[in-house]
């Protein structure tokens, strides 16, 4: 038989276990909650600024895209080593859940962050955009 003082100190640490959970569980969702509104400013800043972006990059690196890529935001929190990837059936997409970004607070993907992201898938999409042009299929 469990003695009585014994009893008292499980409950203080059940007691203890119990509120330590329901303060990460919080800070976790405070987190997950941050993530996503910056990560709908980040999506609303790409949005807006699409063309302009791909006109900056297209002036650097003296290109011109056939058309304008498309561009798809997920927040793929499974998945946060993984700041964007290109197919050619889905165009270019950014997971604003990326952790990758080292340079702000909980390394969320921020505007400038994504437009770098954008840079680079971009360069996946010009690649094939060029392809297609001289008359290779990409649609399989």
């Amino acid at each position: 038989m469990v003695r009585k003082s014994n009893k008292t100190k499980i409950r203080r640490r059940l007691r203890e276990a119990v509120s330590t959970a329901s303060l990460l569980s919080s800070v976790a969702f405070s987190i997950i909650s941050a993530q996503y509104l910056v990560s709908l400013g980040t999506e609303y800043y790409i949005r807006s600024n699409l063309s302009s972006i791909v006109g900056q990059q297209e002036q650097k690196l003296g290109i011109k895209f056939s058309k304008q890529p498309k561009v798809t935001f997920k927040l793929d929190l499974l998945h946060p080593s993984v700041a964007g990837s290109f197919s050619p059936s889905e165009g270019i997409i950014i997971n604003t859940a990326s952790q990758l970004n080292f340079m702000t607070p909980f390394n969320f993907m921020t505007p400038d962050y994504a437009k770098n992201v954008l840079y680079h898938e971009a360069g996946h999409y010009y690649t094939i955009d060029l392809a297609e042009r001289c008359g290779i299929d990409f649609s399989s």
